[in-house]
């Protein structure tokens, strides 16, 4: 299993996710120090699971991500779907697309572009699939990015949502005790599960606790 990321450069959230990965996980960073727009994350992606087609992959953000889990649990919970989009609790950047998601037990509900994980073919194909229906930029779209591409990708090819926060957790939005810590390990409080990584999306690094965020 390969967990991946992209970054212009080395910040000290990034450290941190390296570091909290060192020894448990075998992270890949590919720096890319040129002009920045979402097509460089989505070429990346489209790139990296073609040269890991047959791997169980894993793409998280450079800047706001935390490996808090274990590596045996974190494969399982990979393996168990060919393709797997992590969740956040609002519907951006496009709310109409709201009336078009499946109803879930849960707040967790609406794409988020921290992921995808799952097998390497399945996110290239995907991805292949999406660039010739949905490409990027949209024209029609004066500010587009790569979690309006994902989300389209989602609602029309076969997928599936973490809605119950297994593999990641986002952080944006979070109410008092949704998120807590339990038995050393961060602990959904909603869907009684361990999440794998903390997605510190929105500037939410605050949020995470100190036992996690300098113990690891």
């Amino acid at each position: 299993m390969k967990v991946l990321t992209i970054a212009t450069e080395l910040k000290p959230t990034l450290e941190k996710l390296v570091k909290s990965c060192e020894g448990k996980l075998d992270l890949e960073v590919t720096f890319h120090p040129g002009k920045w727009d979402w097509g460089v994350w989505l070429d990346w992606q489209d790139e990296k699971s073609s040269e890991y087609w047959d791997h169980s992959l894993v793409f998280v953000d450079a800047y706001d991500t935390l490996f808090v889990g274990g590596p045996d649990e974190l494969e399982r919970l990979v393996e168990r779907q060919p393709l797997i989009h992590s969740t956040c609790k609002n519907c951006w950047p496009m709310p109409a697309r709201e009336k078009f998601y499946p109803k879930v037990p849960g707040p967790w509900k609406f794409l988020n572009s921290c992921g995808p994980a799952g097998a390497g073919w399945a996110i290239g194909n995907a991805l292949e699939y999406g660039m010739n229906t949905f490409p990027y930029p949209m024209p029609d779209l004066s500010r587009d990015n790569d979690q309006r591409f994902w989300t389209d990708v989602y609602l029309s090819w076969p997928g599936c949502l973490d809605w119950r926060c297994e593999i990641w957790q986002d952080l944006h939005l979070m109410e008092t005790g949704e998120i807590v810590l339990k038995d050393g390990k961060a602990y959904n409080t909603v869907h009684n599960t361990y999440p794998q990584f903390l997605h510190a999306s929105a500037g939410t690094w605050h949020l995470i606790p100190e036992e996690l965020l300098h113990g690891r």
